[in-house]
């Protein structure tokens, strides 16, 4: 009866050695779990303001497209404006242009007009100077 208590003595400490055995082994392990979700933890944390301070450049970089894209717009419209203000100044210049030269090519008639006009005015004037020392002559 001894022995038998000896031997369930010894089974029961055997298992109780092996029960703590495992506890220590188990400890071991949440300790490293415990690390492990403290690390885990710690890098979504990291994570969480590495999107907040990305969604922050994110918001910002969103924007400043939308600010360049409206003053994109306001540039193009200006330059469609200024295009066709171009064009109808170029026309304006070449009407402008053309009558110039009209005028260049009547002023010219006028020159010539004139000049003939003179010339005739002469002519008269040497023939009445003729008749007139001709007429002296005779009386």
């Amino acid at each position: 009866l001894v022995r038998k208590m000896e031997r369930r003595m010894h089974l029961a400490q055997a298992e109780q050695r092996n029960h703590e055995e495992r506890l220590a082994s188990l400890r071991l392990e949440l300790a490293e779990a415990n690390q492990r979700c403290e690390t885990m933890q710690a890098e979504m944390e990291r994570q969480a303001q590495q999107i907040a301070a990305q969604g922050g450049r994110s918001s910002r970089h969103a924007e400043e497209v939308a600010r360049l894209t409206a003053e994109n717009r306001l540039l193009t419209d200006r330059v469609e404006t200024l295009t066709l203000s171009a064009t109808n100044q170029t026309a304006a210049v070449e009407r402008l242009q053309e009558e110039n030269a009209s005028l260049h090519a009547k002023a010219g008639m006028v020159d010539t007009i004139r000049r003939r006009e003179q010339q005739a005015r002469t002519l008269i004037e040497q023939a009445q100077k003729q008749l007139l020392g001709e007429t002296d002559l005779e009386a």
